[in-house]
């Protein structure tokens, strides 16, 4: 899948540099979100073997950008900000690492009865 993403991107320059630059433009509020961006269209503007070793890792990185700038929008910030932390800084990834909100509202929220 993840190459399909580098194909994708390939096969149609213009969408992909408005993909990541609307993206960029809804990360612009966040400097954690920024820098990841700004991460992420250094590794698609890499060529050859390197871009394919990058592979996961961009298709990771779009998506996870396009998760949280989605959370800004439509969740409250708090949530937001603690899926961007858990995702984005230096321990994430390790489960139980980066526990900067209320776990209960987060869960109350999962939960909730609609």
């Amino acid at each position: 899948m993840s190459l399909d993403v580098l194909r994708a991107l390939a096969r149609d320059p213009d969408g992909a540099a408005l993909l990541l630059e609307r993206l960029a433009d809804d990360c612009r509020a966040d400097p954690v979100l920024s820098q990841a961006m700004v991460q992420l269209k250094q590794w698609v503007s890499e060529s050859g073997d390197v871009l394919q070793s990058r592979a996961r890792e961009i298709t990771q990185r779009l998506v996870l950008l396009v998760q949280a700038t989605l959370l800004y929008r439509h969740a409250p910030a708090w949530l937001a900000e603690a899926f961007v932390r858990a995702r984005f800084e230096e321990s994430a990834g390790v489960f139980g690492a980066s526990i900067y909100t209320d776990a209960v509202a987060i869960l109350e929220r999962a939960y909730r009865p609609e």
